[in-house]
């Protein structure tokens, strides 16, 4: 299981990056978990997109229309699943 989270100074929001282990408290149903991997997230959102879909639907692309339907609704799933590129989904 991965958890991310930040933490930052209340009084000027400034982010806290200096945190190690000994400075967070892990437990499950009050039982304390000592042993855990505290790692920085160095992504910087690396992965996390916006899609946007824009169609003609005048009604001269009606049959190009019903396939992108088809893929809009399977994309979340194929990017869920790595498998976006795959000539299975298109």
């Amino acid at each position: 299981m991965s958890l991310f989270f930040s933490v930052e100074k209340q009084s000027t929001k400034q982010k806290i990056v200096t945190l190690v282990p000994n400075n967070i408290l892990c437990s499950e149903n009050g039982v304390e978990i000592p042993d855990f991997a505290l790692m920085k997230d160095t992504s910087q959102g690396a992965g996390r997109v916006d899609i946007v879909f824009v169609l003609d639907v005048t009604g001269s692309m009606s049959g190009m229309i019903d396939a992108v339907k088809i893929i809009s609704l399977n994309l979340p799933t194929a990017l869920w699943r790595g498998t976006c590129c795959s000539d299975s989904v298109w």
